[in-house]
């Protein structure tokens, strides 16, 4: 008796990450603002400054999210994840965002520690 191997792609790894990071996924963009959240579903080879740029055509926003940093949550998180200015020009695939992720923005600078 036989049993099929459900790893035998082993040897093609690099062609399945292809198609995960080619994926394209739903994500939650909730602005803090107001605390809309609206879908969005977005190829993960897109980076950072690219789906800031949707966020911005999504919520009719009048300025431009450039300055101001996303933080992205998942799982069980309480704040979740900023995500650091030298990451923008990383993929989403890169920065791990994952499907039904919430990706939230505000017109808030996010800073952190002591003023």
């Amino acid at each position: 008796m036989s049993r099929d191997n459900r790893f035998s792609n082993i040897g093609n790894a690099g062609a399945h990450r292809n198609v995960s990071a080619n994926k394209v996924k739903g994500i939650f963009i909730n602005y803090i603002v107001t605390n809309d959240t609206r879908s969005l579903n977005i190829g993960m080879n897109k980076t950072v400054k690219e789906l800031k740029k949707e966020i911005e055509k999504l919520f009719n926003l009048n300025y431009s999210l450039d300055e101001y940093a996303l933080r992205v949550k998942y799982g069980g998180m309480n704040l979740g994840k900023l995500i650091q200015e030298q990451d923008e020009n990383k993929t989403l695939f890169e920065n791990h965002f994952k499907s039904e992720c919430i990706v939230s923005f505000g017109k808030e600078k996010n800073r952190g520690g002591l003023d």
